[in-house]
């Protein structure tokens, strides 16, 4: 039987093993053509399925997809091969093969450790110094500050009132409040004049109580934070990372700014803003993002919008991503310790899950690939290949 009669009855045996209306001979046959193809590709050959890399990729979210779609299903027989097929079926469709699934993909862990995901946990210092814990257990009225209602809802939110404060502002910041979410926290802030900030693991905001009603709306960023800007035309909002300044009127966009990053991302989302590094200085308009790179060079090139604020919307959307940042944001999500024990953090992976599921989950997506493994140890990730 030539390779394209093979081709063909195999996309016919897969899709009837994932309906589960294959029979038993059914099943058999599609194991040996199975066999069959893993020793015809069981050497990656660029020049029939293309640059490894890009391959990869290109299917990867099909299978986490698949996954999804079948894992609730009763497993009357070996669920993760039948995945893979349905995977090898896309690819074999788009005349490429990729046959890099591995049958089970089980992290080996600490089974004494279940590590969580963050939640909405941080510690707001007020401008006298006291600090106040934030978390689930502390609701309503936290605080009162120049007339400024402070308080705490139910979806993790720190609300500025000024309707019970005074209507004006002298301008007048030099007492300054500051929200820090630990390792595994974040937090959403609405500032005075209505601004709204979400806060990613491992972040600070610097702000005062009231904003001037003219100077601008300054505030300071460490790590990353989302912005939707209240509008105001004559008091500009500006967002200060340390390396660069960011100058809005009101809009919608993400600064990345973590200090273990190698370069700061200003993404836009709507509206308009200006960034600013030194000499430096672009305007980018939404679907741009602004880089700062670590030799201080200031570029715009095109953003995966999706990709950069999928966290705000409870995700982890990666697209072509290292596995050095991937882990590094892992590391700061879940509150864990990441160690290579081999030269994998140039590899790239795309790939979506929740990040509300717990740590094993994430890394058995990861797995998915056959191209590295885990062992957790405590509050450890060890990544090797």
């Amino acid at each position: 039987m030539d390779t394209s009669a093979i081709d063909q009855e195999f996309r016919e045996l897969a899709i009837k093993c994932l309906d589960k209306t294959a029979t038993e001979e059914e099943r058999k046959k599609f194991d040996q053509i199975y066999g069959q193809l893993l020793k015809r590709h069981a050497v990656w050959d660029s020049k029939l399925m293309g640059e490894e890399t890009n391959t990869e990729n290109l299917i990867f979210q099909s299978l986490i997809d698949n996954v999804r779609k079948y894992k609730n299903r009763k497993r009357t027989f070996n669920l993760y091969r039948y995945i893979s097929a349905a995977i090898l079926l896309l690819a074999i469709s788009a005349g490429i093969y990729f046959i890099r699934f591995r049958e089970q993909a089980v992290v080996k862990a600490d089974q004494s450790v279940v590590i969580h995901a963050g939640s909405n946990k941080a510690v707001l210092t007020l401008a006298n110094g006291h600090k106040i814990i934030l978390d689930q257990s502390n609701k309503g009225e936290i605080a009162r500050q120049s007339g400024i209602r402070i308080s705490t809802t139910d979806h993790g939110e720190l609300v500025y009132d000024i309707s019970s404060g005074p209507e004006t502002n002298t301008g007048n910041t030099s007492g300054l409040n500051t929200i820090e979410t630990p390792s595994g926290g974040e937090y959403q802030v609405i500032l005075s004049d209505g601004s709204h900030v979400w806060l990613n693991a491992l972040s600070s905001l610097k702000y005062p109580a009231t904003f001037p009603n003219k100077g601008g709306r300054k505030v300071e960023l460490k790590g990353e934070g989302y912005f939707q800007v209240a509008k105001n035309k004559s008091n500009p909002f500006q967002v200060y990372t340390g390396r660069q300044t960011v100058e809005v009127l009101g809009t919608h966009f993400n600064i990345k700014a973590y200090k273990d990053e190698a370069d700061i991302r200003t993404t836009l989302i709507e509206g308009s803003v200006k960034v600013s590094a030194g000499q430096q200085s672009v305007q980018i308009v939404p679907g741009q993002q602004a880089v700062l790179d670590a030799r201080h060079a200031l570029n715009v090139r095109s953003a995966d919008t999706g990709s950069a604020i999928a966290w705000v919307n409870g995700d982890f959307v990666f697209n072509s991503e290292d596995m050095g940042s991937i882990m590094r944001s892992i590391s700061r999500w879940y509150a864990v310790e990441v160690i290579f024990k081999d030269n994998l953090t140039d590899k790239k992976f795309t790939g979506t899950i929740s990040r509300y599921k717990n740590v094993t989950e994430v890394l058995n997506m990861l797995e998915l690939t056959g191209l590295v493994h885990f062992k957790l140890e405590g509050r450890r990730i060890l990544v090797m290949k």
